[in-house]
């Protein structure tokens, strides 16, 4: 799929919980964009080949009657590798840069949790041992692998390690202590809900977390 366009967006938020004085959001955006994706996954639940590969740009500048001039860039990679009829290869390179003059909160990079909505491409990344949304910044670099197994029919585990993190600059520097590092167990099924799966998480950031999902994910 090859995709370019404009997106008009009204943006209003009102923070419940932030520093003291921080302010409310209103405001219409208008951006470019250009998207390529390409899938070749051969299930769209519990894929066990295939790879996907998404490359986006989106631009917005005051020439489009904007108050804020900024540009968001991100590549995001996967691959699964049959080893087995039942075994598999997991494998996920994100990629993503931001910036420019006053770029909105919710154009940032966020990394943590198990939850990736479809809305928001790019935006959010699932990251094993960090809590929703936990690490937010205009850049992001992150890596995941892993391996999927399916023990009974439409029955499956995942054993997956990440490394990653959120930069206010983009650097890419590959010492060790500039990347937070998580693990984790996922047992699910293929159900006519939907994946049900539950995940125990641990990493250098939290000793201990636990997800549930029943259902799409929206």
């Amino acid at each position: 799929m090859i995709g370019a366009g404009v997106r008009g967006e009204y943006v209003t938020g009102e923070p419940s919980i932030a520093p003291l004085g921080y302010p409310s959001i209103t405001e219409k955006l208008l951006l470019i964009f250009a998207t390529l994706t390409l899938d070749t996954y051969d299930k769209s639940v519990y894929p066990s080949s295939g790879y996907f590969l998404q490359i986006s740009a989106e631009h917005s500048d005051r020439d489009l009657l904007n108050k804020r001039d900024f540009q968001r860039y991100y590549l995001d990679a996967r691959a699964l590798l049959p080893l087995h009829r039942q075994v598999s290869f997991l494998s996920q390179l994100f990629l993503g840069s931001s910036g420019g003059e006053g770029l909105p909160l919710h154009y940032q990079f966020a990394l943590g949790g198990m939850d990736k909505p479809i809305a928001y491409p790019g935006k959010l990344s699932s990251f094993l041992g960090l809590k929703a949304q936990e690490r937010l910044g205009p850049h992001a670099q992150f890596l995941q692998l892993g391996f999927q197994y399916e023990f009974l029919k439409n029955k499956y585990a995942q054993l997956r390690w990440n490394a990653g993190n959120t930069f206010a600059e983009w650097q890419l520097d590959l010492k060790q202590n500039r990347f937070i590092t998580g693990w984790g167990l996922t047992v699910g099924a293929r159900t006519l809900l939907g994946p049900v799966e539950f995940t125990l998480m641990s990493g250098n950031r939290r000793v201990f977390l636990s997800h549930l999902n029943i259902g799409y994910k929206f």
